[in-house]
């Protein structure tokens, strides 16, 4: 076991580093070649494409990956039918995108770069459930290339644009064009799901009662839907308030510091996420004593590993703001060595959380995700018009403690009912 979850282990960084290095690669080409204003109205874009995104995938691929380890084959059924209601998602997307349009809360050349890039919302609302195909299967081979798809679209419309015609627009034509040839590739693998072809590991499954398939179908999507939502409102709906209330400018300037931050959580989610997500809907049911070793040990080595990087960053903060995005970007660097508190924060959570999608805990994901959200909502709101970006940072930093401490504890109450259970 130890043997493989090393080699895999190690597929997935190498495919999550080489993913992170060319969206940092992107920002960097664009933060050199843009003004800020131009630079954050693109990184506004991509940002509100997550939540955009959420409208297609709408927490179903988390659903039909439990399934699959709770019904066998039986899931098929759920992933065939879902995927054959996508043309409803579709709708709902294109309902939000016209009130972002008629509403004009967000700046003029971020609203129109979303427009350009439709196509590419698309795609990365397709990349969750088209990554499930093989988080069922454990070949994570291919979920390095599935990522790499969506990644190297922005990464090549960045390049080829900004050298050759120099305007964020040419940027959304040239990305539109390439994500319409992943929209087709990812179809072909989510095809699979109809020839019923996953190699499904072997165990015991529970019958899939057919005749309330709707009902059971809708009922398990609609927490990690919530909980998808919640989680972009508190982590990612920064940007858009700071587009907001602010300005562009400044979407760039904090975009610039949280980018590195961002480049840290490559651990929690090769290790977490992805190794050991698809492997807990197992275990829990046939080895719980891997459960809780995993939330015991993982735990304390994840503490020390992000307040090892934190301290190691934070000497470095200036010089990296210089080096990667240039010196109009000097005022990030500071922004930077307040938000690196949270990288510990994140990487003990990320135990907790991986634990906590497990069986029904995830109603209780949502109700914490809920209050953090609301709580995240307020502060931004509040802050940001008396202390600008600093606000913001403000609200990022408690958010992210008091999301540690809810799942934290919620999730040592969950092991302990285990650990009686045994």
């Amino acid at each position: 076991m130890k043997k493989i979850l090393m080699k895999d282990g190690l597929i997935l960084f190498l495919g999550t580093a080489i993913n992170m290095l060319i969206m940092l690669i992107m920002q960097v080409i664009m933060a050199r070649n843009l003004s800020i204003d131009e630079y954050g109205a693109v990184i506004s874009a991509f940002n509100f494409i997550n939540f955009l995104a959420l409208f297609i995938s709408c927490g179903a691929s988390e659903f039909i990956l439990k399934s699959f380890g709770q019904y066998g084959r039986h899931a098929y059924k759920i992933a065939q039918v879902w995927l054959k209601l996508l043309p409803i998602s579709l709708i709902f997307l294109a309902v939000v995108m016209g009130i972002t349009y008629t509403g004009d809360f967000l700046g003029n050349l971020t609203t129109v770069f979303l427009m350009i890039i439709i196509p590419n919302i698309i795609l990365q609302g397709l990349l969750p459930l088209t990554l499930t195909v093989y988080q069922i299967e454990a070949n994570y081979k291919r979920i390095v290339i599935i990522n790499l798809v969506l990644y190297t679209t922005r990464l090549l419309a960045a390049t080829v644009s900004l050298f050759v015609e120099g305007s964020i627009y040419w940027v959304g034509y040239v990305l539109s064009a390439l994500s319409i040839v992943g929209i087709a590739y990812y179809y072909t693998h989510l095809k699979r799901y109809f020839k019923m072809d996953l190699a499904i590991p072997e165990g015991e499954y529970q019958l899939l009662n057919e005749q309330h398939l709707y009902k059971i179908i809708f009922q398990g999507v609609m927490p990690y839907a919530l909980l998808a939502f919640f989680y972009y409102g508190f982590y990612q709906s920064n940007i858009i308030f700071i587009n907001v209330f602010l300005s562009e400018e400044a979407v760039g300037l904090y975009n610039a510091a949280f980018t590195i931050i961002s480049l840290t959580f490559i651990v929690p989610t090769i290790i977490l996420s992805q190794l050991f997500n698809p492997r807990l809907h197992f275990w829990i049911k046939n080895d719980v004593i891997k459960v809780i070793s995993l939330f015991i040990n993982g735990s304390k080595w994840m503490l020390l590993l992000g307040a090892c990087i934190a301290l190691v960053l934070l000497p470095l903060s200036e010089l990296l703001i210089y080096l990667l995005f240039g010196e109009k970007f000097e005022q990030a660097a500071t922004m930077l060595m307040m938000l690196l508190i949270i990288i510990p924060l994140r990487y003990i959570q990320a135990v907790s959380d991986a634990i906590m999608n497990t069986e029904n805990q995830i109603h209780i994901k949502v109700r914490i995700f809920f209050i953090v959200f609301i709580i995240s909502l307020i502060l931004n709101i509040s802050l940001i018009s008396t202390m600008g970006l600093k606000g913001v940072i403000l609200t990022t930093i408690i958010s992210e403690a008091i999301l540690f401490i809810l799942t934290f504890i919620y999730c040592m109450k969950f092991i302990k009912s285990k650990g009686i259970e045994q």
